[in-house]
């Protein structure tokens, strides 16, 4: 990528900066869009899932960039919001452990808030800094909650079965045993609690004082961060990695995430791979023994 006069040029796209000083204000290229609504109701047992078309700066994935208003009863409320970057999806929990926010035969309206309307930096962005436009029309959706389907959740990827085969068919010529690069080892259940687990990379920066998820990508990131996909070092390193079913947009995402996220990519995992990968972390990341059959 190059500079040019105030502007990025990426992948044929330009994104200009204000000219005036102290007033940098990055072009208003972010667009979002809320899935799955059917007639205008969405399921009491979905998730809300919110699609964007640029790689998001993690950091700005806050509850308090979202507005959620329940027009029965007029309740403002605040769930917790993920981030998923191989989809790049927004994740907002209206059904959480010991809360439930979404009620059937009410009525809701979501907002995404845009840069004028707060005056403050609560507002998405993306690694670039594109953020959404203030007459983005598409920033607000009224919608109302029926009845849940009842079907089950489909149960999260398995570690044996279905993370450590991946790990050991892309990833550890490099990262296995007592040599492995980075000392980190994903070569066996041990060695991912071990050395990956909630263990910062050693390739991210430093910045005193910094907290992860609230630092800018590639700052004071773990390697794996069990329930938080979206600063996990290790998912970000398989995105820096071409796929041969990647779309145009994909790979105009490896662009911008390269300036962000040091080191070389790692394992030429699938785009579906990937998706395993991130819902195995934002499951929790477990990694129980797999037993003696698992051995090399």
């Amino acid at each position: 990528m190059k500079a040019l006069r105030g502007c990025i040029l990426l992948a044929g796209s330009v994104a200009c900066l204000s000219e005036t000083p102290g007033a940098a204000v990055p072009r208003a290229d972010l667009h979002v869009q809320l899935l799955d609504l059917r007639d205008g109701a969405l399921l009491q047992d979905q998730r809300l899932r919110v699609q964007v078309n640029l790689p998001l700066e993690p950091s700005s994935v806050l509850r308090q960039s979202f507005g959620i208003v329940d027009l029965g009863t007029g309740r403002v409320l605040s769930p917790p919001v993920r981030y998923e970057p191989v989809s790049r999806q927004l994740l907002v929990d209206l059904i959480s452990p010991g809360l439930q926010l979404a009620e059937a035969g009410h009525t809701y309206t979501l907002r995404i808030w845009a840069p004028s309307d707060k005056g403050s930096t609560v507002w998405l962005r993306s690694v670039e800094g594109d953020v959404l436009g203030p007459n983005l029309v598409t920033r607000t959706w009224t919608f109302r909650v029926d009845a849940g389907s009842g079907v089950p959740a489909m149960p999260p990827p398995e570690f044996c079965n279905n993370v450590l085969p991946l790990f050991r068919a892309q990833c550890t010529q490099c990262h296995a045993g007592e040599r492995a690069a980075m000392g980190m080892d994903l070569s066996s259940a041990e060695g991912v609690t071990r050395s990956a687990l909630r263990v910062s990379s050693l390739l991210a920066r430093r910045t005193p004082g910094m907290i992860p998820g609230t630092a800018p990508l590639g700052t004071a990131m773990p390697r794996l961060e069990p329930g938080n996909p979206g600063i996990s070092m290790v998912l970000y390193k398989t995105l820096l990695a071409p796929a041969a079913d990647e779309t145009s947009e994909d790979a105009r995402a490896r662009l911008m995430l390269g300036e962000a996220i040091p080191g070389a990519p790692m394992g030429h995992l699938s785009q579906a791979d990937k998706r395993v990968l991130s819902t195995w972390i934002a499951a929790g990341a477990s990694a129980p023994d797999c037993g003696p059959a698992a051995q090399r």
